[in-house]
């Protein structure tokens, strides 16, 4: 830890002297657009955070005299003082290469044997080093305290275009997310200043503002110790926003200023020192903000050309360290104690790219028009080739996964679905469940309405039942569960109907009962491997087959989701069970892609959490792909088979409401560890130049010309993209498929009348509109 704080402690000494010189620009750029300002900041963050450079002539430590050594062949690093004694005088030479006295040798032997002199020093550094990482410590908890707090507030926002939400019980607007950012805004906010607020929230996204944030929120937490540190987190972050108000002023035009300055004096949020708070468009010193528009003008291009310059004379001044100027002797300890940065290979693909893409297009048959209007930053890098195949289930697997799932409850074969079979107990325990339910106040308890046909099912039932009483078996009839294979025919009909039908088509299947805690679960698991129709598939779910309308799901429900709201550590404990569920199942490595709550009802309110997993594939996780099927249909081998997926649905506490997994896989190769995709505007105009052949695509209404008395116009609008690995058929082979890089294309669509211009349907949400692969271009199925 004293090498490490040593290091720190050198990062954070040069770091200071790139703050006092980026302090003296700014203001020597007070009148010039704030991006150059905004801009010098990257090279202060630069030196908090990395502790090596690339030498050279020119650069201002060398001005400085600043000590450098060499790192590895290429590379220094700044040592002001050694790691095993920070603050040891320097003595001079030709005094330490003179004897000493005798009676001076005899002093200093005496303090060596005792270790006075290295004992003092080892405790001051260790205690520092200690006092700095209760600091740092202490500081990111804090920061993540206030992240998880705000998140709780998120979970009631609702979507209204693209990544916009609104939220209510918020004062301000504000950009949130890294991997995915969103915008929330208050739901009350006027409708005549949504258009420049999301501007500006849209610029932090692109210009990736809220990474940049949260790595200087890093950098404050590691050197929390130096006041120029925060010093310069808060004047980043007032240049960044002046930038961006900048930004928005240039885009949008100068006449909204005014608009725009009483915006930032009714929604300032005041100053946030912490990541753990998103960037809110009123952040920061509201005041400033205000004057630097009020004076903004648009900068002259011999301006900007200097600012450009100065700017970038600057940066590479500043980040990079003078020739070596330390002895290699002097430095030899310090640098064989000092972490070394492995070279990284080069790639054309960066990982994050902003795309900003507008066009239109019409189908072949002139039937649709397409717009495209695509503004969003995502990851876009290299990711595997890698060739799957089916995973077909076995009867210790499909146990496994019961045992996992319900522990050490008692399962049984499950009754004929078309032929149950009841004992007095069964039937005692139906009836007094249902009885609750036989009267129009119970049912609408439990529906949340009044339901006159479902009460009479349950009377209707509860007849059934009790008329069946005095003939039922008084033992148990449960024959407990084989974890074998056997015909679905055998779950579906009666023993002697079994027997009398063709089975050479049906699915192999286990279905077992069990039940835990008071609900009884069915369980099952399916599989088919033939040529024209392969499956594998396992569920669980409360047991319904028996009650009339699957009430019993209904009550089963009711008892385990009419909760408080799930809390966020409830949350995080769902999604982390699950986890452990997946990897006891052995399946494949699986990861979780999705994690929401859905509550359900109006005066009752039932709160499910749901969660979604996906396959890892070559430690990559493959995109969510709905559950279609069909894939390249015009084969003469082609397999009907699933995507690959499990979800779960639990309950606030943890009770399983639902599993299913869907066509496990097993790795087959990797066909390529790196695939770099095609350029990602050269691939949109790929899928713009099938769209206007296509005549194939229907959205909402298939054939509108038979049921209308008029032609439809049917327009989509294309606004989001998602990359990722997805998964493709390998033409010639029964059951052999890839996960490559592919692209996804989602809008909305409206059917409109020719020429009454009513709107006949429109999607409420994102809608796919095409699949295309990132390496050739061409459409996937």
């Amino acid at each position: 830890m004293k090498d490490l704080f040593s290091q720190v402690l050198n990062m954070s000494l040069t770091a200071s002297v790139m703050i006092v010189l980026v302090i003296l620009v700014r203001l020597a750029l007070k009148r010039a657009p704030k991006i150059y300002s905004y801009a010098l900041w990257s090279v202060v963050l630069f030196r908090l955070l990395c502790p090596v450079s690339l030498p050279s002539p020119v650069s201002l430590l060398g001005a400085l005299d600043a000590p450098v050594a060499e790192h590895e062949s290429r590379i220094t690093t700044v040592v002001y003082f050694q790691p095993e004694t920070p603050f040891q005088t320097v003595r001079d030479p030709e005094q330490e290469a003179r004897p000493l006295p005798v009676e001076e040798r005899d002093s200093a032997g005496a303090n060596l044997e005792e270790g006075t002199v290295s004992h003092n020093a080892v405790s001051l550094m260790e205690i520092l080093a200690v006092t700095w990482l209760a600091g740092a410590v202490g500081l990111y908890a804090l920061g993540i305290g206030n992240y998880l707090r705000f998140r709780r507030k998120l979970r009631y926002a609702w979507k209204v275009k693209g990544n916009v939400y609104l939220l209510d019980h918020i004062d301000t607007p504000f950009a949130a997310g890294i991997l995915r950012p969103r915008i929330y805004l208050p739901s009350d906010l006027p409708e005549n200043q949504r258009t420049y607020i999301v501007a500006h929230e849209r610029c932090h996204i692109r210009r990736l503002d809220l990474v940049t944030r949260g790595l200087s929120f890093a950098a404050l937490c590691l050197h929390w110790f130096n006041p120029l540190v925060w010093l310069a987190f808060v004047l980043s972050g007032r240049d960044m926003e002046m930038s961006c108000d900048e930004a928005v002023i240039r885009r949008l035009g100068p006449n909204i200023r005014r608009a725009y300055s009483q915006s930032l004096l009714n929604l300032a949020a005041g100053g946030r020192m912490f990541h753990g708070a998103p960037l809110a468009f009123g952040e920061g010193d509201t005041g400033s903000r205000i004057r630097n528009l009020a004076r903004w003008r648009k900068p002259k291009i011999g301006v900007s050309m200097v600012c450009l310059a100065l700017s970038l004379a600057i940066l590479v001044a500043c980040g990079l360290n003078p020739e070596r100027s330390v002895p290699e002797e002097s430095t030899q300890e310090s640098t064989e104690a000092t972490t070394t940065v492995p070279s990284q290979p080069e790639q054309s693909v960066q990982d994050g790219v902003d795309i900003s893409y507008s066009d239109t297009v019409t189908n072949g048959n002139g039937s649709i028009n397409y717009t495209f209007n695509i503004d969003q930053s995502l990851s876009y890098a290299a990711l595997p080739v890698v060739e799957v195949v089916p995973h077909y289930l076995t009867a210790e697997e499909a146990q496994r996964v019961a045992r996992v799932l319900f522990g050490d409850a008692e399962f049984y074969e499950a009754d004929p679905l078309l032929a149950p079979q009841y004992t007095k107990g069964e039937i005692e325990a139906c009836i007094q469940r249902w009885s609750e339910y036989s009267t129009m106040e119970g049912v609408t308890a439990l529906m949340g309405q009044e339901d006159t046909f479902t009460l009479e099912k349950i009377q209707q039932k509860i007849a059934e039942l009790t008329a069946m009483y005095d003939t039922a078996p008084e033992d148990s009839i449960r024959i407990p569960c084989r974890w074998e294979f056997q015909k679905e025919a055998v779950y579906t009909y009666s023993p002697e109907e079994a027997a009398s039908i063709d089975t050479s088509l049906d699915n192999d299947a286990i279905m077992a009962t069990c039940q835990v805690n008071g609900v009884t679960y069915q369980f099952h698991a399916v599989t088919r491997n033939q040529a024209d129709y392969k499956l594998n598939e396992l569920t669980a779910y409360p047991d319904d087959t028996k009650s009339p309308l699957s009430i019993d799901t209904s009550i089963y429900r009711a008892r385990l989701t009419r909760t408080d709201p799930p809390t966020e550590e409830q949350i995080d404990g769902v999604k982390e069970k699950a986890m452990e569920m997946l990897q006891q199942m052995d399946l494949g490595d699986w990861m979780v892609d999705q994690c929401y709550v859905r509550s359900l009802g109006e005066e009752i309110l039932e709160h499910v959490i749901c969660i979604a997993a996906v396959p890892v594939v070559d430690n990559v996780a493959v995109a969510y792909q709905s559950q279609i099927s069909g894939l390249n249909s015009d084969e003469p081998d082609s397999s009907n088979y699933y995507m690959t997926g499990a979800q779960f649905e639990f309950s606030a506490n943890g009770d399983l409401l639902y599993f299913s997994m869907s066509s496990p896989i097993d790795v087959k190769q990797v066909v390529q560890e790196q695939a770099e995709p095609m350029d990602l505007e050269t691939l949109l105009d790929a899928a713009k130049q099938y769209l206007s052949v296509d005549v194939s695509a229907g959205y909402g209404l298939l054939d509108p010309s038979g049921i209308l008395s008029e032609s439809l116009e049917t327009s989509v609008e294309i606004s989001q993209l998602r990359y990722g690995l997805f998964r493709q058929k390998v033409p010639g082979t029964p059951d052999s498929y890839t996960y490559a890089p592919g692209v996804i294309l989602y809008g909305t669509y409206e059917n409109i009348g020719a020429e009454s211009r009513q709107v006949y349907n429109r999607s409420l949400e994102l809608y796919p509109i095409l699949a295309i692969s990132a390496l050739d271009g061409t459409v996937l199925d």
